[in-house]
């Protein structure tokens, strides 16, 4: 320690003094300078491959775009040509470039994803990765449709200024070179998400009322191990997690838990059947919002969440009760069913659905057979603020509840439409001067291990 005080010499530099840091900082400037001859002879290589290609008459198409939004997935749809397809950041780290499979002479080249605020030090890292894309005959700039609409203008925005004005490091040669000069198409990805997406906020917002209630009865505490069973789209993962507790999400639908990952990066979730999960921790709650009604053998379900809970443990979810204290999901399908070619038998309300423990009953033998301690069913109701107006009222039903499967199964335009046309009649008395309300009518469901 004294010797270091008296010669300068700092920590971790192993007692060498101020000679061994002049000799690390000039190793170090060694490394930076055959870093930047190494990224030179690779850019110089790229560029005379480029006009190889195009002295060859082959046209190049770039793909570009933020990471994740798709790019290495369409370039695998094109060409035909693996690369890797992965959920993180810089997943894709240089060019790929490929031939596409319906027509060779076209030349394909998947670029890095872009970032926010990517610094100057990185960019300078991939400038000849970026080359790629921009000094290409056709830019395919990608972006992820399932964000939103101020999102997707966003990054648009930032992948011009963050990027091409940084590339080019002269905004007025974007405007000329680039924008006017070279073909960029804005291309919409995940599309097929953006229905889903839409729907869920909505639905999140409808059943606002009966999360806060179950998630209040359950009475989360900091730090314990929460199993959300079915998870959906993961806003109840969310919500508790935010209260401090450790959140493990399990659903069966894949696409639901891709948007749960973008919304609760602190929640780990999981494609499983939670009638059949297994972990290797104890959970101190097991919650489900509306995910415990659709198993195929409730008993055996039961008892094995019962058997991945702790001692000491606690179940708390909520179902719904009959469908005739539901109006508004019981009213379209019974509106639209005579309009089905054939009349169709009363479904098994105990059958997986919706409706399957609208017996209070039926519900606690489940409970106590499967091993529940004291269970407890509270009703609970509330009034639902289904749409601001008729016909968006009959919108939404056509994409959730009994009356979107019913309504499914018409084929004819003409009798579909007279279908819809009377289900808003029969919502019409529900509209007051704040919107469309219907009542909603629930199980608040508690018990011990």
């Amino acid at each position: 320690m004294a010797n270091q005080t008296t010669s300068g010499e700092r920590a971790g530099f192993g007692g060498g003094g101020v000679t061994a840091l002049q000799a690390i900082l000039a190793n170090l400037n060694r490394e930076l300078a055959s870093l930047r001859k190494r990224q030179r002879k690779h850019a110089n290589a790229q560029a005379e491959r480029r006009k190889q290609r195009t002295r060859s008459g082959a046209m190049t198409v770039g793909i570009a775009g933020y990471t994740n939004a798709g790019k290495s997935s369409l370039f695998l749809k094109l060409s035909g040509k693996e690369v890797l397809v992965e959920d993180k950041l810089f997943s894709t780290l240089e060019t790929t470039v490929g031939r596409m499979a319906a027509s060779p002479r076209v030349l394909l080249a998947d670029t890095i994803g872009f970032i926010d605020q990517i610094p100057n030090s990185t960019l300078d890292a991939f400038r000849a990765t970026l080359a790629e894309a921009l000094e290409c005959d056709l830019l395919l700039l990608l972006v992820d449709s399932s964000d939103s609409m101020l999102e997707i203008k966003r990054k648009l925005a930032t992948s011009r200024t963050e990027i091409f004005s940084r590339y080019l490091n002269d905004e007025e040669e974007i405007d000329n070179e680039i924008l006017n000069e070279k073909t960029i198409l804005v291309v919409l990805t995940k599309v097929e998400m953006i229905d889903g997406v839409e729907l869920q906020e909505r639905t999140d917002q409808l059943l606002r009322p009966f999360s806060q209630e179950v998630i209040a009865v359950a009475e989360i505490k900091p730090n314990e191990k929460v199993l959300d069973v079915g998870c959906g789209c993961g806003a109840t993962s969310l919500a508790i997690s935010e209260l401090g507790a450790a959140v493990t999400g399990v659903d069966v639908s894949m696409p639901m838990l891709d948007l749960a990952k973008k919304r609760a990066k602190k929640v780990s979730f999981i494609e499983t059947d939670a009638s059949t999960y297994q972990s290797n921790q104890k959970f101190d709650l097991v919650f489900s919002r509306f995910g415990v009604m659709f198993f195929s053998d409730p008993y055996k379900a039961f008892s094995n969440l019962h058997s991945i809970a702790a001692d000491n443990g606690r179940l708390a979810f909520v179902c719904w009760q009959s469908p005739q204290k539901n109006p508004w999901m019981a009213i379209p399908g019974q509106v639209i069913r005579p309009f089905l070619p054939e009349s169709e038998a009363q479904p098994d309300l105990k059958a997986p659905g919706p409706f399957a423990f609208a017996d209070p009953i039926y519900l606690e033998d489940i409970l106590l057979k499967s091993g529940f301690k004291d269970p407890a069913i509270a009703d609970f109701k509330s009034q639902l603020h289904i749409a601001d107006s008729i016909e968006e009222a009959v919108f939404f039903q056509t994409k959730i509840g009994p009356g979107a499967r019913v309504l499914a199964e018409i084929d004819d335009p003409d009798i579909r439409k007279e279908a819809l046309d009377k289900m808003g009649e029969s919502l019409a008395p529900y509209q007051t001067n704040k919107g469309v309300y219907m009542e909603g009518a629930v199980w608040i469901v508690s018990a011990r291990t």
